[in-house]
């Protein structure tokens, strides 16, 4: 009699949505770290695994211990600008508004956490508010040198 075979379960899919957590800090599941937890120490890599609850971010090191560490002690590996390795402070990253937000409310805009509320009576400012820009033409009036005058 043979035995019978076992039915897998097809793996659950993946996330379609990043954590919130991480996002907010500029991080994704699986971003290369390294951290310190005393200014003499020395530097230990690991990798992001989740946010905690406390606000620090879960990290797992080279042997696959799990650690909790607070934002101040991690920097973010990066490229350079000629193509080699930058560590950055996760707090600057962090602290960094480069990405607008995709999902915002047309006419008011977003404000980050901690950020004084917009005042409800002063109107927010969008792109349709503001007069075009008209373009600046050069002068060619020529000088008693024959050099271009400048405006």
């Amino acid at each position: 009699m043979s035995p019978t075979p076992r039915r897998r379960r097809p793996a659950p899919p993946a996330d379609p949505f990043p954590e919130t957590g991480l996002a907010e800090l500029g991080l994704t599941r699986g971003d290369v770290v390294r951290f310190r937890r005393h200014d003499g120490e020395r530097w230990k890599q690991a990798t992001v695994a989740r946010r905690e609850k406390d606000g620090s971010v879960g990290l797992h090191d080279p042997k696959g211990a799990s650690r909790s560490i607070p934002v101040a002690c991690i920097e973010v590996r990066g490229t350079g600008p000629r193509g080699g390795i930058v560590w950055e402070p996760l707090a600057e990253r962090a602290a960094r508004t480069e990405q607008i937000p995709l999902v915002a409310e047309p006419g008011r805009p977003r404000r980050r956490r901690g950020a004084p509320p917009l005042p409800e009576d002063e109107p927010a400012v969008t792109a349709h508010d503001v007069a075009p820009v008209t373009p600046v033409t050069p002068v060619d009036d020529d000088g008693p040198d024959g050099q271009l005058a400048l405006l």
